[in-house]
């Protein structure tokens, strides 16, 4: 029996030369990352499998390690770009090299029936060599279950080698000449003049030649290896750049439909406004030509009867009566439909290159059904398709559409009129609004000091910092957006790593949500323990428990891309949009509200618009990136003001990120382009750059604040978050 020591050693070594998948002795090995080798046929098809089940949604092919179960990146070229394992390999040939100078060449059990079958391989648990039948046997045999059989090298060494010329005499030397080996008696005969070299120092020599050529095809394996590297780094860039190409398309795409459909509903609704006013227009000189046809029927009734009953006295009586309403009944105007103002009409004429089209005059002509169209004096805007308003409409077509009625005092524009005053640095702001009268009304009254007055500055302490690259319980990847929990704590949206991940005031992480379920861009708090996100995977709103619990999905109609998040104080979520570029106000059980904005560079459109928030009031701050500002809605979707602008100066910004409304109304923005935290009042004056580069910052794009007494900042370039303490100066 052998030995305990014995059956470890043999064990560990059935252990390292097997193959955890087929569980045979491993052939044409291959080691992956995680230091687990594997036979090339059996690798190659648990990679097949693997990716075969792999998520649409999964931007790199990948599989796990069979042991232990690791995920691991598979290379474009399948088995072949993971490296054979010649650790294993040598060690066989050791492990052969010994079994060979052990064996006898012939199998052990047919030795013992006088037979000499050259044996083929060796089991290191019996200890006996088996030819190709008697291995077969054992193979087969439950008994020897478990044991591993070691196929033995089929090599051949020859000791020493012949002359050619010359069987029986031992090549020792060579021909350099002939280029051949030779024996003494060549050397002496048929090579004497040439030049002859000892064999083993030729050898040698060629040996050295070969370890630098194979040293030379190490080197160029380095290279093609680091070359096929920056070959898969660039097939991820290009993927990339092909996927954010096609998300812009389809942006693009959504923005033309966008406008083509705003502007339809413009002309639609220009086309709508004339066709009730010429209906009702019409339908009231139809009832008076009916009045007038009735007392055309009456009066020639009575004029019928006196002549039909020839009264003298009677037609003496009523003669100049009837000659008074006959000539005053040819005098009425009974033709007042063929006037300008009932014959002419808007018809639509489509536009070309994308242009959506306009509404032009035409006449109506009596007796015919052609319409001919009649070009309008002003020329129609074709860069920003504008329609051209026609000669006969009225001398403001936004009043009408307003006030059709032209009644009461419709607000048709407003205005911010900044005044300064030449002996004081204090700016006064007069808002007011002109009525079809010709007055304005004031909204905020007289000039009064700035708002910014009554703000202190604001002094920062760094507390923490966390995050890093990585995929772990506390590491970060693309933290683009954070929000605290009502205990303070941090929840963070992790776009890289596909969760939510919730940290305490230590910094310490607590809790994973929705992990590999979503692709998180914002967060925001619905109630104290509910947690609301915009989900990229499903273009859907998420609401999840604080403790992980999926509560619902909301899918909001006419969305392609939610974007920012914010909860209102009535409980309706309020996003944006980053194909269609607007803002929708939805309730909690999804119906929509509320919805505004488009394509553009106004007042109230945007371009771009990515992170949202809203104060007390309800009133919504929309970060207009690409504009490089902020703007201000009420709750019903009008606009109030707007401020930042391009650049780099105080009350500037330049490509702003998140935003957020503190509980006293200051504003605080990331003002990602120039690496730094701004404030400003709630009227839009710049109060102070609260955190800068010298603190840390790289392109911040997330804000949260704490109660005044707390900010964090996210960074997706950095992969970390920093907590700064707030303090009143």
């Amino acid at each position: 029996m052998a030995s305990s020591c014995d059956q470890t050693s043999r064990s560990l070594i059935q252990e390292l030369l097997q193959c955890a998948i087929c569980l045979g002795q491993l052939s044409e090995t291959r080691i992956l990352p995680c230091c687990h080798s594997f036979c090339g046929s059996c690798l190659h098809t648990h990679i097949q499998t693997s990716l075969a089940k792999r998520s649409p949604f999964q931007y790199f092919p990948s599989f796990p390690c069979p042991t232990c179960r690791i995920t691991i990146r598979s290379p474009p070229d399948g088995i072949n770009g993971f490296l054979k394992d010649f650790r294993l390999v040598k060690f066989k040939d050791v492990l052969e090299s010994i079994v060979n100078r052990k064996k006898d060449d012939v199998c052990g059990i047919c030795l013992n029936d006088n037979s000499s079958e050259p044996a083929e391989s060796f089991c290191a648990e019996c200890q006996k060599y088996f030819c190709f039948k008697c291995a077969g046997k054992h193979n087969s045999n439950t008994a020897f279950c478990g044991h591993f059989m070691f196929i033995l090298s089929k090599k051949k060494f020859s000791p020493e080698q012949k002359c050619l010329s010359h069987a029986d005499e031992t090549g020792r030397f060579f021909c350099r000449t002939c280029d051949t080996m030779v024996c003494v008696i060549c050397v002496l005969q048929g090579h004497h003049d040439h030049n002859i070299a000892n064999l083993s120092s030729v050898l040698s020599s060629r040996r050295k030649n070969l370890h630098r050529q194979q040293s030379d095809l190490e080197t160029q394996i380095r290279k093609t290896q680091s070359t096929l590297f920056h070959l898969t780094c660039l097939e991820g860039q290009l993927k990339e750049i092909y996927e954010e190409s096609c998300l812009g398309i389809k942006k693009q795409s959504r923005k033309l439909i966008n406008r083509i459909t705003s502007e339809e509903k413009k002309v639609q609704k220009e086309l709508d406004l004339e066709y009730a006013n010429k209906r009702d227009r019409l339908f009231e000189i139809k009832e008076d030509c009916k009045d007038h046809l009735v007392s055309y029927e009456t009066l020639q009734s009575h004029i019928g009867c006196i002549l039909q009953h020839e009264d003298t006295q009677e037609l003496q009586d009523r003669y100049p009566q009837l000659l008074s309403e006959v000539e005053k009944a040819s005098t009425s105007q009974t033709d007042r439909w063929k006037t300008q103002e009932v014959t002419t009409f808007l018809r639509f004429v489509p536009g070309h290159n994308l242009k959506f089209g306009k509404c032009q005059k035409v006449e109506l002509k009596q007796k015919s059904k052609t319409l001919e169209p009649r070009e309008y004096s002003e020329a129609v805007r074709d860069s920003d398709l504008q329609l051209t308003e026609s000669s006969h409409s009225h001398d403001n077509t936004d009043i009408h559409h307003n006030n059709p009625r032209g009644t009461g005092h419709a607000q048709i524009s407003q205005f911010e009129i900044n005044q300064t005053n030449s002996s004081s640095t204090n700016t006064s702001r007069n808002i007011f609004t002109i009525n079809m009268d010709g007055s304005r009304n004031n909204i905020t009254g007289a000039s009064s000091a700035s708002n910014s007055d009554i703000f202190s500055l604001l002094s920062t302490q760094l507390v923490s910092i966390f995050g890093g690259f990585g995929r772990s319980v506390g590491d970060l990847s693309l933290p683009y957006n954070i929000c605290f929990t009502a205990e303070g704590k941090l929840i963070v949206a992790e776009n890289g790593n596909r969760r939510l991940q919730i940290f305490d005031t230590d910094s310490r992480s607590v809790n994973t949500v929705a992990s590999g379920e979503i692709i998180p861009r914002c967060v925001t708090m619905v109630t104290d323990d509910h947690i609301a996100v915009t989900d990229e995977l499903t273009k859907s709103i998420k609401v999840y428990s604080t403790d992980g619990v999926h509560m619902k999905t909301l899918i909001p109609a006419a969305s392609t891309l939610p974007y920012g998040l914010a909860v209102t104080q009535s409980g309706n979520f309020v996003f944006t949009d980053m194909i269609f570029e607007n803002v929708t106000v939805m309730s909690q059980t999804g119906h929509l509200e509320q919805q505004f904005g488009a394509h553009g560079s106004s007042d109230t459109t945007f371009n771009n618009p990515g992170y949202i928030d809203c104060d007390k009031q309800d009133n919504i701050y929309v970060s207009d990136s690409s504009n490089h500002s902020i703007k201000v809605f009420d709750k019903t979707g009008n606009f109030i003001q707007r401020f930042g602008g391009y650049g780099s100066l105080n009350g500037q910004l330049k490509y702003p990120k998140a935003v957020v409304v503190d509980n006293l109304g200051r504003v605080f923005v990331a003002d990602s382009g120039n690496d730094r935290v701004v404030v400003f009042s709630a009227d839009g004056q710049f109060l102070q750059t609260l955190l800068v580069r010298s603190h840390g910052l790289q392109r911040p794009t997330g804000l949260a604040c704490f109660r005044g007494e707390m900010i964090a900042v996210s960074m997706p370039d950095l992969n970390e978050v920093r907590i700064y303490k707030v303090t009143t100066l």
